[in-house]
């Protein structure tokens, strides 16, 4: 879907961004960046300008990727270690280069937002039991 006039009317696009899943998008320095996975179960940060032309960022994941945010500067995508279970977090200032962060515990971190002070991530542990955590050192 995309909007050209501030939310008020959508129209279905004909072509996606990838042969997959989007889990999460967000807008920062000027693009759309678009997170997910393809049929292949390769995961992806999709990156546009306009919206319709899209360039795929997949070789910094090995993880999943489920959510992606932007605020202040920073990209954050939340996702999980495929080996290990244990919950990740990627930081970009660019939505280019991108620095991993492995929580230690074994759940999937979904979505990630920015308050005045922090970042806040919540995710699922065994699909039951919720989880939230809050950045300590502002701004990641």
């Amino acid at each position: 879907l995309a909007s050209d006039n501030l939310g008020v009317n959508w129209a279905a696009k004909t072509s996606d961004p990838v042969a997959g899943v989007i889990n999460g998008i967000a807008y920062g320095n000027g693009r759309w960046f678009a997170a997910g996975w393809d049929v292949a179960t390769d995961y992806f940060i999709e990156t546009s300008a306009d919206g319709n032309t899209w360039d795929e960022n997949a070789s910094a994941f090995t993880d999943t990727v489920e959510g992606v945010s932007y605020d202040s500067g920073i990209f954050v995508v939340t996702g999980q270690e495929l080996t290990t279970n244990l919950g990740t977090i990627w930081v970009s200032f660019d939505g280019l280069t991108w620095l991993k962060i492995t929580n230690l515990k074994a759940f999937k971190l979904q979505l990630a937002c920015a308050g005045s002070t922090c970042w806040v991530a919540i995710g699922l542990a065994d699909g039951a039991d919720a989880y939230v955590l809050k950045s300590l050192n502002f701004p990641y």
